[in-house]
């Protein structure tokens, strides 16, 4: 599985407010050897980019802006990505490994696109099972 097939648009429009996802193709990049990426309008979705631990060490260095987030997969973390004003969110189920980064539309607070992000880290843990 890519990270391209583990949703259609038609999938990720309640996750997606960019109103180009229609408009622009999803691009896919492969990457080591079993990961992918995926970008759509408005999000960036990433497979077994790379081992989990590297989401832990990395984003648990921004105090305030990384949590742990219950309920999702067998692990998951929410980061407030402000330098690119995006709320990025991982998981992991058994040994796959699910990302992604959800753009802030203009006005939106990181808490409705931290709802987002979970609503879609939710479905994506939903298919990896």
């Amino acid at each position: 599985m890519s990270a391209c097939s583990l949703f259609t648009k038609d999938e990720l429009r309640p996750f997606i407010r960019s109103r180009f996802l229609d408009q622009l193709p999803a691009e896919e990049h492969r990457f080591g050897a079993n990961g992918s990426a995926c970008t759509y309008a408005g999000v960036i979705i990433q497979l077994d980019p790379f081992a989990f631990s590297v989401i832990q060490s990395t984003w648990g260095k921004e105090k305030g802006n990384f949590e742990a987030v219950p309920g999702v997969g067998d692990a998951a973390y929410f980061h407030r990505n402000t330098r690119a004003e995006a709320a990025e969110i991982a998981f992991r189920v058994g040994q796959r490994v699910f990302t992604a980064q959800l753009d802030l539309e203009d006005g939106e607070s990181m808490d409705s696109a931290r709802t987002r992000a979970i609503g879609l880290a939710r479905a994506a843990a939903a298919k990896l099972r």
